[in-house]
């Protein structure tokens, strides 16, 4: 979640003083929940339990011992109640995950048991809503950012520029 401190903290990166205050009514400006919204939209998941055709490229393309990735694509899929899965951003292919992702180690995606705590309905809406909260962090930022100037420029209050020894300072 973005805070006021971290839009006027981007701001000093970009070369801009703001005042606070504004900055905190630029952010409280900001429909985070519809941000959300929409980057959710943009969001699709498709789940292979290793058997039949993938639902994205060949079988061959995922199941091989030349990398990381396909040695664990190919350990899942020789494990019956094991799978994996595919992130798509308006189509096109962001992740291919073969374990759990966001978490040290190695732990297999199940398919059949939709109690289990790495059923792959619990694994992947997690790391979507991973993925959407980073991108709505950055755009908020980016849209606050601009409210903040757009403020400071409607009530006559000049934006100062921030030396980089400033910016240094603040961290």
């Amino acid at each position: 979640m973005i805070r006021s401190l971290d839009v006027y903290r981007f701001a000093l990166q970009h070369g801009l003083a703001l005042q606070y205050s504004i900055v905190r009514e630029a952010l409280a400006s900001i429909d985070r929940e519809a941000l959300e919204e929409e980057e959710r939209s943009h969001w699709q998941v498709l789940v292979w339990d290793g058997t039949g055709d993938p639902p994205v490229g060949t079988r061959e393309r995922w199941l091989h011992e030349e990398d990381a990735i396909g040695r664990a694509a190919k350990e899942a899929a020789e494990h019956p109640s094991y799978c994996m899965y595919w992130t798509l951003r308006d189509g096109k292919i962001v992740h291919f995950q073969p374990f759990v992702p966001y978490e040290g180690g190695h732990y297999n995606i199940v398919h059949d048991n939709p109690d289990h705590p790495r059923h792959h309905s619990k694994v992947t809406e997690a790391h979507l809503a991973r993925e959407v909260e980073q991108r709505v962090d950055q755009q908020v930022l980016e849209l606050a950012l601009e409210k903040a100037v757009e403020l400071h420029e409607q009530r006559g209050i000049p934006v100062a520029v921030a030396l980089p020894q400033q910016v240094e300072g603040r961290r």
